[in-house]
Formats: structure tokens, C-alpha cells, sequence
């Protein structure tokens, strides 16, 4: 049959090889993950008054949980966390020179300006510890 088609049998062995990859691909990505990453962190948009002195942490681990299908791109993405100063403090923070970012502005962060999976979880800090001085 399959030299009637115009497909030799190594051809044909070949398509269905691939076909079974692609099935299997797809039944890997439709399962759900649970997996981890560390990123570093850095600020943006910190206020021109204010000079970054000390920071408590500079990398941080987040778990994600999600189909492998949206878990498949921060393997290739960069790891790296640039959070806006200005949206993820809140107006009392903004006033003082020593602030604390706790874990729930972390995660909203995380879950409201980037594009990661739906459910992350922060493991390895209970907030980011920032240290300005006045210019």
C-alpha cells in the first residue's frame, strides 16, 4: 500500500514516528506541573530623591502550578524580576526610607504585571527589605 501512495516504507515509518512524538508532546503539555524558579530581582521607577542603598534579597524562588503548556515558556524565558517601584508600594511606603515588601505585595505583583502562570506561590522570603537615602 504504501508504494502506491508514492511513500516508501522508511518514509512512512518516519510519519508515523513523528505523529506518536507529536501526540505524546501533546498529552505531556496537558498535564498539570508543579515547578519552581529562582529569579533575580531588580527595581524600576525608584522616585529621583531616592537612592537604593541596601536590598535584603536579590534573588527569589516562585512555584508555579499549571498546565506544562503555560508552565513550557519561562523555561526559555530570562529569569529575571523587574518590579516598578511606584505600583507595587503603597503611598505610606513611598514616604519612608526604609521599607519592607511584604510576601502578598510580591505575589500580586507577580500575578497582576507579568506574564507567568495563574497560580504562584513565593518559598524562599517573607518580603524584600529596601534601604533608600535622600539625595
Amino acid at each position: 500500500m504504501a508504494k502506491k501512495l508514492g511513500f516508501s516504507r522508511y518514509s512512512l515509518l518516519l510519519i508515523c514516528v513523528l505523529l506518536s512524538l507529536l501526540a505524546w508532546f501533546a498529552l505531556k503539555v496537558s498535564k498539570s506541573y508543579v515547578q519552581s524558579y529562582s529569579f533575580s530581582i531588580s527595581f524600576t521607577n525608584i522616585p529621583k530623591n531616592k537612592h537604593l542603598v541596601f536590598q535584603s534579597d536579590t534573588n527569589i524562588t516562585i512555584s508555579f502550578e499549571d498546565k506544562g503548556l503555560y508552565l513550557l515558556p519561562l523555561e526559555f524565558k530570562r529569569k529575571k524580576l523587574v518590579i516598578d517601584y511606584e505600583s507595587i508600594t503603597t503611598t505610606e511606603q513611598k514616604k519612608r526610607n526604609y521599607v519592607v515588601i511584604n510576601k502578598k505585595q510580591l505575589s500580586n505583583y507577580i500575578n497582576t504585571h507579568d506574564a507567568f502562570p495563574r497560580k504562584a506561590q513565593i518559598s524562599n522570603t517573607e518580603g524584600i527589605t529596601l534601604q533608600f537615602e535622600q539625595n
